[in-house]
């Protein structure tokens, strides 16, 4: 009798990478909420499997991987998405945010070091500190197909984004602000666990610090998400747009 052995991690993986690009796409085709909020919800599905498959290869301590940090931010654009669909203004963000995760699943193919299990990764506050990054990434993305909607309304002079969508972008980031601030000081509790010292001159973290500064301006330079003039949309994106940016090549380019 021959014994078919069960895939390895890596197809499973390699696997749910091109159906999720895949349903990626069919999402960017749809118009209907209904059709869309189905799709959406085999995303969640199939991202799980994704990101499982991530820690079954690497080990659960590796919460700073690649592909772990972006099958993370990527559920948690879909499960902000996949409630936000219960209304029909939500169904451009959708598509947006589709693109979004396509982005995701193919970055995630990047090739990493394997990095093996340390004392210093069992410590809670340093899995809060890596954890912080990606949840806040997620909401950023969400945020993002927003502002871009906010630039379409302002270029096409209609008269303003349905409110609920542009208030949505709004407490998305102001979550995101919220976790990566709480990152911070988990981090540093972490930096003074491991090394003796908590608050020091390191580019690690000042780095991050720039990025939280990013995320505060685009919550107060905009107090509300003004899409009556171009400048609204600008002033709420473009904040957004270098902490995604930044996140995204800290990562690829660690």
């Amino acid at each position: 009798m021959i014994v078919k052995s069960l895939p390895t991690a890596n197809t499973v993986f390699l696997f749910c990478v091109g159906l999720n690009s895949l349903l990626g796409l069919l999402v960017i085709g749809k118009k209907s909420r209904t059709v869309a909020r189905s799709i959406w919800g085999c995303c969640l599905v199939c991202w799980c499997v994704q990101l499982g498959a991530c820690f079954a290869a690497t080990g659960l301590h590796n919460l700073s991987g690649i592909g772990i940090n972006y099958g993370i931010a990527a559920l948690v654009l879909i499960l902000w998405q996949w409630w936000a669909l219960r209304e029909d203004t939500a169904v451009e963000t959708a598509r947006i945010n589709a693109f979004f995760l396509i982005c995701l699943a193919l970055l995630s193919l990047i090739q990493e070091e394997s990095r093996g299990a340390t004392f210093i990764m069992d410590y809670l506050f340093v899995k809060l500190f890596f954890l912080s990054r990606p949840i806040a990434l997620g909401l950023i993305l969400y945020a993002l197909s927003g502002a871009i909607l906010g630039h379409r309304a302002a270029c096409m002079q209609e008269k303003s984004l349905p409110m609920k969508t542009a208030y949505r972008a709004q407490r998305a980031t102001f979550l995101a602000g919220l976790i990566f601030l709480g990152g911070e000081i988990a981090g540093c509790y972490w930096g003074f666990l491991g090394w003796g010292t908590t608050w020091r001159w390191s580019g690690n973290f000042f780095f991050s610090a720039m990025i939280f500064v990013f995320l505060m301006a685009t919550v107060h330079l905009t107090r509300t998400f003004d899409l009556s003039s171009k400048a609204g949309p600008w002033r709420f994106s473009l904040p957004l747009a270098a902490v995604a940016l930044s996140m995204t090549l800290a990562k690829v380019w660690q």
